[in-house]
């Protein structure tokens, strides 16, 4: 029975990324078929027309600089965001008052949208700055709402216990408020990744901020560079994915750790 099991799930691991490549293949397919149909290049480019511009693009002196510095004011906007939304879902979990008097700001970041905190912030801020806070922006309401949420999903029979047992407040918060929360958490800090590639590059596009990835690619819109247009879009995509890949290894080792202590813990026990 055993043998049988564990041959049935090998068959399922190969399953699933032969479906991904398959499904890629597909719509690449569909994709070169509207190319042809269309016949212009600047209109649709071809597959084969985009990786060349691709490899044209990867093998430019100033793409790898590019590239550093989105990454660079990205991922300031994300940690701010993720820094400052965590501080804020503490504050108003605690304190029903304060949530009361910030859920109508929550409600207005949520609410506007990105081309405007975009043309609002560039008002105020310099080219380089813009998409920065623009991150911050749309990371903030993701984890300040989650990561709330989470804090309040906690038990109120641990806190009793917590409570009854005599828990500091640094206990409590490591054994009782933290795993209640980390799930939530977890989910918003992914979300947000993929928000945060969004809303940078788009204010970079907008603010075209010298040696961005983003003022490629209004330079290629610009000169009808389709293909280049493709090559860029393409390559952010690539990076995020590798952010998000390397994100989910990060989130999942607390778990993993908390996982061993109680494997080891149970070990004992016996």
């Amino acid at each position: 029975m055993m043998p049988s099991i564990i041959k049935s799930k090998q068959k399922r691991k190969w399953i699933a990324p032969i479906a991904t490549v398959g499904a890629i293949l597909f719509w690449i397919g569909v994709w070169w078929l509207a190319a042809v149909m269309v016949d212009k290049a600047w209109v649709l480019p071809t597959p084969p027309q985009v990786a060349r511009a691709l490899f044209s693009v990867i093998g430019l002196k100033k793409v790898l600089p590019a590239v550093l510095l989105s990454l660079w004011g990205i991922l300031k906007g994300y940690l701010w965001g993720v820094g400052i939304g965590v501080l804020l879902a503490v504050l108003t979990a605690g304190c029903p008052p304060l949530h009361w008097l910030c859920s109508p700001l929550l409600t207005v970041i949520k609410a506007t949208p990105i081309a405007s905190f975009i043309l609002i912030l560039w008002v105020f801020f310099t080219n380089s700055a813009v998409p920065a806070y623009a991150v911050m922006l749309i990371v903030l309401p993701i984890v300040w709402a989650n990561t709330e949420a989470g804090l309040k999903n906690t038990d109120k029979q641990l806190r009793e216990m917590g409570k009854a047992y005599g828990f500091s407040f640094p206990k409590r918060v490591r054994y009782l408020y933290a795993p209640a929360a980390y799930p939530f958490f977890k989910s918003a800090a992914k979300t947000a990744l993929g928000m945060a590639w969004k809303a940078g590059i788009a204010a970079e596009v907008l603010c075209t901020p010298d040696g961005t990835v983003g003022k490629m690619i209004a330079h290629a819109k610009r000169d009808i560079e389709t293909a280049e247009l493709f090559a860029w879009t393409i390559a952010v995509v690539a990076v995020c994915f590798l952010f998000e890949k390397l994100l989910s290894v990060l989130l999942s080792l607390p778990e993993r750790r908390r996982k061993a202590v109680v494997h080891d813990q149970s070990g004992r026990t016996k």
